[in-house]
């Protein structure tokens, strides 16, 4: 694209037809000599315009026509250097990427199987270890270990520009999570982010403990809402752990309570005597939003499979006799950190391990392969800046009307000649016939310091009334040529 305009030359930009257009306004203005006029005549060349400037300053004083002249023939080249300056940007205008560039076409995708999560991808013996409809089996206890493994994934805001091949966490400004599934053109080859997204809604209340028993299972905490202190029993809490406990029951279809216990160093031999803070209990609701943009069935996610992503961070695969579901966590990890009783830090926590555990399902379950769906494939990319294209595409185009249009006005007074070499020697042969037979290897330095006369390019009226074009000492300089019949 703009490697094409770099390499298009002076005429065909058409300045260099300008500037032999002009030449011809500029010799029918003033006599020259006859080194000045093969300067001129070569005005299409920047060689020969540099050297029509230097010879300019050394022709004139400060105010006279030499000194414009020159500062013309400097300004044009200046022009000319800086048309091709922006000749050059232009094509720093785009460029073609190759790494991690996807398109999408339609074909067979590899997805991955949704349906459950299966225990280090043995779909073998898949049945025989794990329970029927459990939720908390070992298929539950996998879905920890997913949660887990998540936290190692790369995060982000959803506003970020996200690399399409790699497995990132985003999070919305409420503190939610998001996860955008990933499809690939065959198992373990090229693979892209799709526009199937998930994510949660989550509600937490926090809590100050304000006593608790030396076996440390029954705890007093303080409501503010209700001005009043109330009492509940969990086991297996743990000192400078965080104790996330799942209960047997749940309200809705994708969603699980949750209640998260953290305790500080101060509740293994608490008494109404010792100072600092026991620790606070969350009260939390998860739920696991359906996959947005989902088209076939395969990429649906049940509501079994939501609702054990939504309660993955409290389950081991084991409970209690009474049904309920215990983990820790210790406060140097992830999803163990001290937040001081923070319900809006516990929501987002909750929500990045719920979906999380979707994350890297995505990524480490086995896969189906479905077609009539979009196939992702590798190719080049071609990225234009295109205010900065149209700018100086505008520009060069703009610069060339304008010039054209001065240039066809300025010029439009005389008769502008072909510029072949026949046609000006034709022109030159008059004044240079006082040379005789003499000069005919000589160079055009050498001919010139021969000719001391100035020369004009003008017209004259011949007998039978026509105007003549000639080159000579005997004419007189005129911006404007009669109009008439010419030879």
């Amino acid at each position: 694209m703009a490697r094409d305009f770099a390499n298009l030359s002076w005429k065909q930009l058409a300045f260099k037809e300008l500037a032999e257009m002009a030449r011809w306004r500029i010799l029918a203005g003033d006599a020259y000599k006859l080194k000045d006029i093969d300067l001129i005549l070569g005005l299409g060349s920047l060689r020969s315009t540099v050297k029509l400037g230097l010879r300019s300053l050394s022709h004139g004083q400060p105010g006279t026509q030499w000194l414009l002249k020159a500062a013309l023939a400097f300004g044009w080249v200046a022009f000319l250097c800086l048309l091709n300056v922006a000749i050059a940007l232009l094509g720093l205008t785009y460029s073609l990427d190759t790494a991690d560039n996807f398109g999408m076409r339609p074909g067979m995708v590899s997805i991955p199987n949704l349906k459950h999560f299966y225990p280090n991808n043995d779909t073998a013996n898949f049945a025989a270890i794990t329970s029927d409809g459990g939720d908390l089996s070992t298929e539950s206890f996998m879905a920890n270990l997913y949660g887990i493994t998540s936290f190692s994934y790369k995060k982000g805001n959803v506003s970020d520009d996200i690399p399409q091949s790699e497995y990132w966490l985003e999070q919305y400004n409420n503190g939610s999570w998001k996860y955008h599934f990933h499809d690939l053109d065959y198992y373990g080859g090229l693979n892209v982010r799709t526009n199937r997204f998930i994510t949660t809604n989550q509600t937490c209340s926090s809590y100050k403990i304000m006593n608790i028993t030396s076996d440390m299972e029954t705890f007093w905490y303080f409501d503010p809402a209700t001005n009043k202190y109330y009492d509940e029993t969990l086991q297996e809490l743990l000192a400078n752990f965080t104790t996330y406990a799942l209960r047997p029951a749940y309200d809705c279809d994708r969603c699980r309570s949750v209640y998260a216990v953290q305790l500080t160093s101060a509740a293994q031999n608490w008494n109404n005597n010792t100072e600092g803070d026991i620790g606070y209990f969350f009260t939390c609701d998860v739920e696991v939003s359906p996959i947005f943009n989902a088209k076939l069935d395969n990429h649906i996610l049940s509501d079994r499979q939501a609702r054990i992503a939504a309660g993955a961070i409290a389950n081991r695969g084991w409970v209690d006799g009474n049904g309920w579901s215990y983990f820790h966590y210790r406060d140097s990890v992830g999803a163990g950190s001290y937040i001081f009783g923070n319900s809006t830090a516990m929501e987002s926590l909750l929500s990045q391990f719920a979906v999380g555990v979707i994350a890297a399902l995505d990524q480490l379950n086995p896969r189906d392969f479905v077609f009539d769906s979009d196939r992702p494939f590798q190719g080049n990319k071609l990225n234009v800046i295109w205010w900065a294209f149209y700018s100086l595409l505008g520009c060069l185009l703009g610069a060339q009307i304008i010039f054209s249009i001065i240039a066809l006005w300025f010029s439009n007074s005389v008769v502008v000649k072909d510029g072949s070499y026949i046609s000006v020697a034709r022109l030159l042969r008059p004044a240079l016939d006082t040379l005789g037979g003499y000069g005919t290897i000589a160079t055009g330095d050498e001919i010139s310091r021969t000719f001391k006369s100035k020369l004009v390019y003008g017209t004259r009226m011949t007998e039978d009334g026509l105007t003549h074009l000639d080159l000579n000492v005997d004419i007189y300089p005129s911006t404007r040529f009669p109009d008439g019949w010419y030879n």
